[in-house]
C-alpha cells in the first residue's frame, strides 16, 4: 500500500517537474523575445534622433539661408 502511495507521488513530483521544466522554456524563450524587442525599440528611438538631428541641421540651415537673404 504504501509502496503504491509512494509510486502515485514519484509519478506526480515527475509530472510536476516536467511542467516546471516546461515554463521555464517558455519563460527563457519569452526573456529572448523581450530582450530583441528591446533592442529594436532602441534601434527605432537611435533613428528616430537621427532624423530629428537632420530635420534640426536642414532647419537651422534653412532659416540662416534665409537670413541671409
Amino acid at each position: 500500500r504504501e509502496k503504491e502511495r509512494q509510486a502515485l507521488l514519484d509519478k506526480e513530483m515527475h509530472k510536476v517537474t516536467d511542467e516546471c521544466d516546461a515554463l521555464t522554456f517558455t519563460v527563457n524563450d519569452m526573456t529572448k523575445e523581450m530582450d530583441a524587442l528591446r533592442e529594436q525599440y532602441m534601434q527605432a528611438e537611435q533613428a528616430e534622433q537621427q532624423v530629428v538631428q537632420a530635420l534640426v541641421g536642414n532647419g537651422l540651415q534653412y532659416i540662416s539661408h534665409a537670413d541671409i537673404r
